[in-house]
């Protein structure tokens, strides 16, 4: 077979799966809230791929030198990409992180509800924030 063709296709097919799979896919953009909350996505990535190939000339032919070899080659490739989120990062406006997984809400079945939730929810989250850190400062 060909190493240029299986080559180029093999690039061709990374630089696809590349394209669509970066930084950004498994740690989103950062969205913030009215009152300064900001809500970062976090994603579970999950990426396939499989690729064969073949050179289908005959032995004699080959050996006759009739057929050009590279010209009786083939390969396929294949890939497959998977984003889940799973947590979602709130950092508070005075730099306080929680971590919100999905996968495990309070009270909620589906992530969408999740989400709902948690934008309904980020003064409240906050205000507990504030209080859990004011009360960790207080001397005993």
């Amino acid at each position: 077979m060909s190493n240029n063709n299986f080559s180029e296709n093999f690039k061709l097919a990374m630089d696809g799966i590349s394209s669509m799979a970066d930084a950004n896919t498994v740690i989103g953009e950062p969205v913030t809230t009215a009152n300064g909350t900001t809500i970062i996505p976090v994603s579970k990535l999950s990426m396939g791929y499989a690729s064969g190939g073949l050179d289908y000339t005959s032995k004699k032919a080959f050996e006759a030198g009739l057929v050009n070899p590279a010209a009786n080659s083939g390969g396929v490739g294949g890939s497959g990409l998977t984003v889940s989120p799973v947590a979602f990062l709130i950092v508070s406006p005075t730099g306080s992180v929680e971590m919100l997984n999905i996968n495990q809400p309070a009270g909620s079945s589906d992530p969408v509800s999740s989400i709902i939730g948690l934008v309904e929810r980020s003064p409240e989250l906050i205000e507990r924030l504030r209080n859990a850190l004011a009360k960790n400062k207080k001397p005993e």
